[in-house]
């Protein structure tokens, strides 16, 4: 009877001990260093040796309820972490099991279930080792390249959920296969035969939707991916642009400066009456004018609405496109240029790409005024005119290639509208549609 309990003590802690290296080896649990857990971890052992000594119990639902208090209580983290974990773990533990049972069937009396026939103490004792093992053999080889904290992760519980579910059906499907094998009597037969088809759709369905599901967020990850990239390298050609706006408006004050210069030399060489020289200077004059006009570039008197405006029309893709510029904006807006960046970006893209199926002129005409705390923008371009009735309704459909990846530019460029408490309007006129684009300047940005 003493060496029964102290087989009985020892399953049952290895039961308990496999839980705890998963939950600390694998998943990284921390836990809670406070005289709050160590209550609470004497409690938890004097509830497990009641179950041995008293009760003379190795439940396995008793130890998987205790195994679950283990994590609740003692460990840090998220409490939906921590449930979706334990049960995952749960799972996972009884596959373990089921297999070691099967193999130690087969390797001592040649019956993979003869485990289930006789159900022999020895037997789950040797079992709890061999899993023991194989676990911390598993977490030695985890933890050598992942130290993520799972409890504290944050972890898409629909998909945690979808795997749960697969994995659970699955493992029904395998015992079942294996009760089949070991009572696989005729009267018995039928609800085996039930059991089996049931778990079978439900293991199928929830691996099916797993991979839907990963597969969909997988496309929006790569979807946010490359639209981070992208952004990133639009970013620093605006900045690089930036830079660029500021020389070339250097550029003409030192030409307007020198210009007052240029008029008192050539005022002196007509008093000379020395005509060759003034040919020669005012050639040197026109080679300088040509020079300025190939750094010819849309303004409106602000740096950043410059560069994104000239960072559009820069682009080879709309080389076809005429654009004009009309009116003038403070130096210093009260709207971050990251904002700005997003909303001129989206409605002048869209725009010229509108231009491109234009069956007319192609041209985007782009308006700014500031009105006290007011910033009023204008876009207008022409447009493909067999689309009237269809934009008149508000099909904004995009016609970018690679149309999964686009689609997005109105509703960023509304967030930002209504982030300044402005106002976005899209007018669309047979010839033209224009975009009216109203905000308000913030005291702080």
């Amino acid at each position: 009877m003493e060496i029964s309990m102290k087989i009985l003590l020892l399953n049952n802690l290895l039961d308990i001990m496999k839980y705890i290296t998963i939950y600390s080896l694998i998943f990284h649990g921390k836990i809670y260093k406070n005289k709050a857990s160590v209550v609470k971890a004497f409690i938890l052992t004097a509830f497990l040796f009641m179950q041995t000594f008293i009760l003379q119990s190795g439940s396995l639902i008793i130890l998987v309820f205790i195994s679950c208090l283990i994590l609740l209580c003692l460990y840090e983290g998220k409490y939906k972490n921590k449930i979706i974990l334990f049960l995952l773990t749960w799972i996972s533990v009884n596959y373990l099991d089921t297999i070691c049972y099967l193999f130690l069937g087969g390797a001592i009396r040649d019956n993979v279930v003869w485990y289930y026939s006789h159900a022999p103490v020895n037997i789950k004792l040797i079992e709890n080792i061999v899993a023991e093992f194989i676990i911390l053999l598993v977490a030695w080889i985890y933890t050598r390249n992942n130290h993520k904290r799972w409890f504290e992760a944050k972890l898409n519980i629909r998909q945690c959920i979808l795997l749960l579910g697969a994995m659970l059906g699955l493992y029904i499907v395998f015992i079942t296969f294996i009760l089949f094998m070991a009572y696989g009597a005729p009267d018995k037969r039928n609800l085996l035969n039930i059991i089996l088809i049931a778990s079978a759709i439900i293991t199928i369905s929830c691996i099916l939707a797993f991979f839907l599901y990963s597969n969909h967020l997988k496309k929006e990850n790569d979807l946010k991916t490359k639209n981070i990239e992208v952004q990133e390298e639009n970013d620093g050609l605006r900045l690089a642009l930036y830079a660029n706006m500021e020389m070339m408006d250097d550029d003409m004050r030192q030409y307007r400066h020198d210009n007052r210069h240029h008029r008192a030399v050539l005022k002196e060489l007509a008093s000379k009456g020395d005509l060759e020289e003034i040919k020669d200077y005012l050639v040197q004059l026109s080679e300088q004018d040509e020079d300025l006009k190939k750094k010819n570039v849309l303004y409106t008197g602000n740096y950043m609405v410059d560069a994104i405006i000239n960072g559009i029309i820069a682009k080879e893709a709309y080389s076809d496109v005429k654009f004009h510029c009309e009116g003038k904006l403070p130096r210093k807006l009260m709207i971050q240029d990251v904002d700005l960046s997003g909303l001129l970006s989206n409605g002048l893209e869209n725009a010229a790409e509108a231009c491109l199926h234009s069956n007319g002129d192609k041209c985007v005409l782009f308006k700014a005024a500031s009105y006290e705390n007011m910033i009023h923008f204008e876009i207008k371009n022409t447009y493909d005119s067999t689309r009237y009735k269809a934009l008149s309704k508000g099909d904004f459909e995009t016609t970018k290639k690679d149309s999964e990846y686009h689609g997005y530019g109105i509703e960023s460029m509304r967030r930002i509208v209504k982030k300044y408490d402005g106002k976005l309007e899209y007018i669309v006129e047979p010839e033209w549609v224009i975009t009216d684009i109203y905000l308000q300047q913030k005291d702080e940005i």
